[in-house]
């Protein structure tokens, strides 16, 4: 049997999927769950469905990481692409929208989605979570009134104006991420690039405490890996009770709640001959959809690894490959600035820390943006005088004729 996360146990009597029963003191939106009246917003259908395509698009992107152990926030990405597309235009904020999922929504709606996430995260119950968004842009060079008021409303985005070239720009730039994110990321960058025009950044952070505290099971216990290793990790094990639980033919899931009832994390374990990657790709075609609502209630004991995962994610290739390749190109920033830029960069740091008491986990997003001298043009035709040829040479402002000849070899 392939043993692959048989760190997992699972006690139960579950015939079949159905839905979670939920108290009526909890309503549902997607992944998001909030007491009533705790939440100071609602999600209107198209923003639900924004919920949906925004984690499709992190399963897709998640499929697309190289790394075996990897963490990643696609919301933290979500918001990031989102205040780029409030500076784009044409195919490039089309593109953008596209390689969310949000098909052909409107700016003004990804900017209220955006908007809207981060009202819940501050309405959050006893767990922690902290969504901020900055801009740092490079001194002699200037961003759009109106581009700076729409990232303030929508995304609280403070821009600053500092020089690239002198060293305190970096320690600003890592003393924010280490501050948004706890000192969870506390070096976002190893240097500024002086000739960037800026960098755009969002932090997301999270923290909160299991419904019921985990117990200390094994120091040493065995996990088994896809490659037929193993490795030992330290084993914690939950109450014997009764968890949000669903099994398909792919994968088995179950929930775990934090204190508040806000946040869970939902263990997805696949099933013999199933690798990870198999159901990270199916996640994303369905799969979490159609699992998130058919968890129920089955009585179990879980057993897991504490455990701690650092990621430095490249996401430029990620999303050209996800057909947002026009802001890396001859992109349109045209409502960010006047300056000819395009996207030199886009990566995300991440961490998440999970032990017997609960979750820290915190990323920091970051696009670097960079003037562009002319178009990146389509493959260039080649020209090649091989043969007799006519020469001009011309005043340019009147177009006069001075010289006009030929090269016959």
């Amino acid at each position: 049997m392939n043993r692959l996360f048989s760190f997992l146990v699972l006690i139960f009597a579950l015939a079949s999927c159905g839905r979670e029963r939920v108290p009526d003191s909890i309503i549902e939106n997607n992944s998001y769950s909030f007491k009533a009246g705790e939440a100071s917003t609602t999600l209107t259908k198209a923003q639900e469905a924004m919920v949906v395509a925004s984690n499709d698009f992190g399963f897709k992107v998640a499929s697309r990481i190289k790394e075996k152990s990897f963490i990643f926030s696609p919301l933290s990405a979500s918001i990031l692409l989102g205040m780029l597309g409030e500076g784009a235009e044409g195919e490039t904020a089309a593109q953008i929208s596209r390689v969310l999922g949000f098909g052909d929504a409107g700016r003004q709606q990804v900017n209220e989605f955006s908007r809207n996430m981060m009202v819940i995260a501050d309405n959050s119950s006893e767990a922690v979570v902290r969504i901020a968004n900055a801009i740092v842009l490079n001194k002699g060079y200037t961003l759009k009134d109106s581009f700076i008021k729409a990232v303030r409303e929508y995304y609280d985005a403070k821009a600053v104006t500092m020089d690239f070239a002198d060293p305190a720009t970096l320690r600003y730039i890592n003393g924010w991420a280490s501050e948004k994110t706890n000192g969870l990321i506390p070096e976002l960058l190893k240097e500024v690039d002086p000739g960037a025009f800026s960098y755009l950044m969002d932090a997301l952070y999270f923290k909160g405490a299991w419904t019921d505290e985990f117990q200390q099971w094994k120091q040493d216990a065995d996990f088994f890996k896809e490659d037929g290793s193993t490795s030992k990790v330290n084993m914690i094990n939950s109450l014997i009770k009764e968890y949000p639980y669903c099994k398909t033919p792919v994968a088995q899931a179950v929930a775990l709640d934090y204190k508040g009832g806000n946040y869970r994390m939902t263990l997805v374990l696949p099933s013999e001959g199933n690798k990870v990657s198999d159901v990270l790709s199916a996640l994303g075609e369905g799969l979490w959809k159609d699992m998130s609502s058919a968890l129920s209630g089955a009585p179990a004991i879980v057993y897991m690894p504490s455990f701690e995962t650092a990621s430095d994610v490249p996401l430029k290739d990620i999303l050209k490959s996800m057909g947002m390749t026009a802001a890396f190109g001859a992109a349109d920033f045209s409502r960010m600035t006047d300056s000819g830029v395009a996207v030199d960069d886009i990566f995300q740091k991440a961490k998440i820390k999970v032990d017997r008491y609960g979750t820290e986990a915190a990323a920091v997003t970051v696009a670097v943006v960079k003037e562009t001298a002319f178009p990146i043009m389509d493959e260039p035709l080649k020209i090649v005088a091989d043969h007799p040829f006519i020469y001009l040479i011309t005043e340019r402002t009147t177009g006069a004729l001075l010289f006009v000849g030929v090269f016959a070899g």
